[in-house]
């Protein structure tokens, strides 16, 4: 489980609210630019294919789904001509729930560092698979993952079973 505060903008168009909310609220006016802020945690659940695989180094690629489990999200509205009257954003504390809406694509590479210790670098790609949170905003995102692993060592058994007759 990984927990997340993503920072995000976009046209006012790529924001679906409920329906009647810009008439209602913004005086029907879509705001040019929205920024958001969205506090999550995030599930996810991937299958990994080992390309390459040696001593010393890991060459792999990864594909898989994830929920996210919104805590809390945050936007403004930017409007480029004065809109006296309008709200200039929202704010929103109830959870909601995006079941397997994620789509992950990765590669990386593991070093061996040691017996016990291997450095990892994996790049990845997110794609929404259906839109999130209030907005209902399909939500992109890319970056790279860092990774720092422990491999439990196996202790050699100095003394291999018998086999005992009856």
């Amino acid at each position: 489980m990984l927990y997340t505060n993503k920072k995000y903008w976009g046209k006012g168009a790529e924001y679906r609210p409920p329906y009647g909310y810009w008439k209602a609220l913004t005086n029907g006016v879509v705001p040019d630019r929205i920024d958001g802020t969205c506090s999550m945690y995030e599930v996810p659940v991937a299958v990994t294919f080992d390309i390459v695989s040696t001593r010393k180094t890991r060459l792999f690629a990864s594909a898989g789904l994830s929920s996210y489990f919104v805590q809390s999200e945050e936007y403004y509205y930017h409007f480029d001509a004065p809109n006296p009257g309008a709200v200039n954003g929202w704010t929103g504390k109830k959870p909601s729930t995006l079941w397997f809406g994620i789509g992950t694509l990765s590669a990386g590479l593991d070093f061996r560092a040691s017996r016990t210790l291997s450095l990892g670098i994996e790049p990845y790609f997110k794609v929404p698979l259906e839109g999130m949170g209030w907005a209902d905003v399909d939500l992109y995102s890319t970056g790279v993952m860092f990774a720092v692993r422990y491999h439990f060592a196996k202790k050699a058994n100095k003394h291999p079973p018998t086999l005992q007759g009856p």
